[in-house]
């Protein structure tokens, strides 16, 4: 695990065209934004907070100065709405919203 310097999270696309994350041992497979759900697990694994760089066949693609800032985002799409950055809910928190 880093300490610090850029974290680097290596994107590629999957047999099924879904995006592919990987940092280390982590790996994250998502039909969009695998990247900051790549995040959320390494946050969750103690990565420190520090700057981040996906990179696609060698060259850097997006790049933010916080990890922790990235994890806390995701990606929304919609039938009539493109696909937008969102706040990341989890799951229980999006069921407790709903039975309130």
């Amino acid at each position: 695990m880093p300490t610090s310097g850029i974290i680097s999270i290596e994107m590629s696309a999957g047999p099924s065209g879904a995006d592919v994350a990987r940092c280390g041992a982590f790996v994250v497979t998502s039909r969009h934004g695998a990247e900051m759900a790549l995040a959320r697990v390494l946050v969750a694994a103690g990565y420190p907070d520090t700057a981040w760089q996906t990179e696609c066949a060698g060259r850097v693609r997006l790049f933010g100065p916080s990890l922790h800032r990235l994890a806390r985002l995701t990606l929304n799409e919609g039938d009539k709405v493109r696909i937008r950055f969102a706040k990341w809910v989890p799951m229980a928190d999006r069921a407790a919203a709903r039975a309130a």
